[in-house]
């Protein structure tokens, strides 16, 4: 073991063992680890390379316009669940709950759905007082895009609009974990 006496051998420690790692195939260093850490704390999966959504101008089930530049800027949770899907129904009013946590700050619930039935759309998310878009992939571009196979689904972008990472199945998406980890992302 390298005695740390000073900021420097701390350091030095780091990049010897990011050495032995990438040599031997041994676990990353110990801020590699953090920063996953944070993810797996918040059942999320990590994404290994670099997606990014499509450019995309989706309607809301009332007519407006949501494009995927209007969102830049921001952490955005980009969830895609259908009216049927009950374990989709189940996670929305932790998606409503983190979104009015973090309302005022750069982050933003965006719901995206393939579920044709506009009615039934508008009268799901008024029963639960959804107060975050929800976005119509009427021709499943974003959804096919992002490989969506299974809902829910859900996307963690970071402000640059790159996907960072993915969660399939329901979350308690409020919790303190992932309050903690968008967060991080928001004010890194």
């Amino acid at each position: 073991m390298i005695p740390q006496t000073d900021h420097f051998a701390g350091w030095t420690t780091i990049f010897i063992a990011g050495a032995a790692a990438l040599m031997f195939g041994l676990p990353t260093p110990v801020r590699a680890v953090a920063a996953n850490d944070l993810y797996s704390r918040a059942g999320l999966t990590p994404v290994k390379r670099r997606i990014e959504p499509p450019d995309f101008s989706l309607k809301t089930p009332n007519g407006s316009v949501i494009d995927r530049q209007s969102l830049i800027g921001r952490v955005v949770l980009a969830n895609f669940w259908a009216t049927w899907c009950e374990p989709c129904k189940e996670e929305m009013p932790a998606l409503q709950r983190l979104n009015a946590a973090l309302s005022g700050e750069p982050f933003q619930v965006v719901g995206i759905t393939t579920d044709d039935r506009v009615k039934a759309i508008s009268e799901f998310t008024a029963s639960l007082g959804l107060n975050f878009p929800i976005l119509l992939d009427e021709q499943n571009e974003v959804s096919d895009a992002l490989q969506v196979r299974g809902l829910p689904t859900t996307f963690l972008i970071g402000p640059d609009g790159r996907v960072l990472a993915r969660a399939v199945g329901p979350r308690a998406w409020d919790g303190p974990e992932m309050l903690a980890l968008i967060r991080s992302l928001m004010w890194p």
